[in-house]
Formats: C-alpha cells, structure tokens, sequence
C-alpha cells in the first residue's frame, strides 16, 4: 500500500503531467486508504494481428464475463480510468452490453457500454509514429504510472481488467515490465483469410499504395516496396513473429493461444476459468461466424 501511495504522489509532483491528471491522481491518492487489503487481479491483453478476429472475442468476452473493460464512456476519461470505470459503473451498474457490431474495431456508434479500443490511454505515454517498444525504451517513472493507472481501479472494484487494442501486441516488453503478473490472449486466423481482409479494409478506407495499415511491425520500412496482397501477408508475418518472440518472457501459464475457427460459447468459457472470473447476469453470446469474411 505505501508503495502505491509513493506512486500517486510522484505522479501528482511530476510537473510534465496535464493539471487535470495531477489533480486526479490527488484524489485518487485520498482513496488509495479504502482499498481492499487483497492481491489486484492480473490484467489480461488480447494481441494479434488486424482483422484475426480479436474485436469479437473482446466483445464476447466483456458481455459475458464479470470483469473491467473501457467501454466508450470511461474512454472519453482516458485520463484516469477508474474516475472513467466508477462513472460508467454509475450509469450502466454491471449489465452486459450486448454490442455485437463493429467498424472495424470501433464501436462509438453503438452506445456508451460498448467495449472501446481507447489507443488515446496509451499513447499518454507511448509514441504515435510506432507501434513497437522495446524493454528500457519506456523511463520507469512512466511504467510506474502505467501500472499504477492500470491496477488502482482493478484494486478497488475487484476485478481483472480486459483491454483489446492490437497495439499491444508489439509492445508486450513493455507489458512484462509494467505486468510481469498478466495474461496474454493471442487471437490468429489463417493467414490468407487475415491478408485479405486487411486488403479489404485497405480499399475502404482508400489506404495509398505502399502504407501499412492500422499495426505496424518493427521493421516496416521495406514493406511498402511489396505488392500489395503479399505487403499485407508480410504485415501479419512480423506481427505475429514479434509476438511469438515476446510471448517467452512470460510463463506458459499465462499465455493462451486461440485459433479464429475455435470461436464458440465453449472456449469462451474455458477463457472464464482460465481468468478466473464467473458471468454477468443476463449475458448472451454472439453467434461466432466461420466464415473468412468474418468480422475482426
């Protein structure tokens, strides 16, 4: 407790910070006396490359299951999320979202309890022109923040947080030093099934010729010199290369792989026990589709 308590304090001192969150960390530090004298549940991540299937798993998982996640309210709170998580806990108490839809991962138009991505609470800390971080690239003054935004309110509501942006799954060093206790869920899908929906979504969204979109691997440069469909097979290649690598700083313990086609109320439940939590009252699943046009 005092170390958290250090922690709050530090970061209310540190005079880089926006007013608004030094503020926020005073008073989260007049709460931190409340919290529970219990271990803070292990956050957990899920990573993978774009278009694998990852935002209906998350999707799945934060209806079904009794746990922390940012849905669109406490995103507009980046900031400090448990002042974000108390709010949303306010106005929808624990009832399931029942958001099955997606544009592309982004869920804002459908309700303030819809799961979010929210990439703007990491890059209060991390870099926008790159994806990947490797480990001593993030000062320790930051990761402790990290941690402590991370933990505060997992402590104080009791429950592991879920977070869902693909980001993560490059930066997975950072992971280890901010949570060496977390548990990883890495979501893959055939890899040609995965290109072409990342091609797909190029087209949509008028990505010019020779640009990776949305995740892009640590080395990156010479993908754009590619045709496009083998630049999007090479894409996931790194990605999930670089994953693979980083997975071996954690236990096997809390690692576990899925596979797009085993989407099913079956494994959703096998991920409950592994995480250690039970259902929401009222919860529904979505009908997982196995189909390669599958949303992702």
């Amino acid at each position: 407790m005092t170390r958290v308590l250090r922690s709050i304090l530090r970061y209310g001192r540190d005079a880089a910070a926006p007013a608004s969150r030094r503020v926020l960390a005073w008073i989260n530090g007049l709460m931190v006396p409340f919290l529970r004298d219990t271990p803070t549940p292990a956050p957990v991540f899920i990573i993978g490359a774009p278009r694998s299937g990852s935002t209906i798993l998350y999707q799945a998982l934060t209806n079904a299951l009794d746990l922390l996640y940012i849905d669109n309210l406490t995103a507009r709170f980046h900031f400090n999320l448990f002042l974000g998580m108390w709010l949303s806990k306010r106005r929808y108490r624990n009832i399931p979202h029942g958001n099955f839809e997606a544009n592309y991962g982004d869920t804002r138009a459908h309700g303030g309890h819809a799961p979010s991505e929210c990439g703007t609470f990491w890059y209060q800390w991390l870099p926008r022109d790159r994806h990947f971080v490797a480990t001593g690239e993030t000062s320790q003054r930051d990761v402790a923040q990290i941690r402590f935004a991370v933990t505060f309110p997992s402590q104080w509501f009791g429950r592991p947080i879920l977070f869902k942006n693909l980001n993560a799954g490059q930066r997975l060093q950072l992971i280890c030093e901010a949570f060496p206790e977390a548990r990883i869920i890495f979501i893959q899908r055939d890899l040609d099934a995965t290109a072409r929906s990342i091609l797909q979504a190029r087209r949509k969204f008028n990505v010019p010729a020779g640009t990776v979109w949305s995740v892009r691997p640590r080395i990156c440069a010479d993908l754009g010199e590619l045709p496009e469909e083998e630049m999007c097979r090479e894409q996931v290649r790194r990605l999930e290369a670089q994953i693979d690598e980083d997975l071996k700083l954690f236990p096997a313990s809390q690692i576990f792989r899925v596979s797009h086609s085993d989407l099913s109320p079956a494994l959703i439940d096998r991920l409950r026990q592994w995480i250690g939590v039970g259902y929401r009252d009222g919860y529904s699943l979505p009908v997982f589709q196995k189909a390669p046009s599958a949303k992702g």
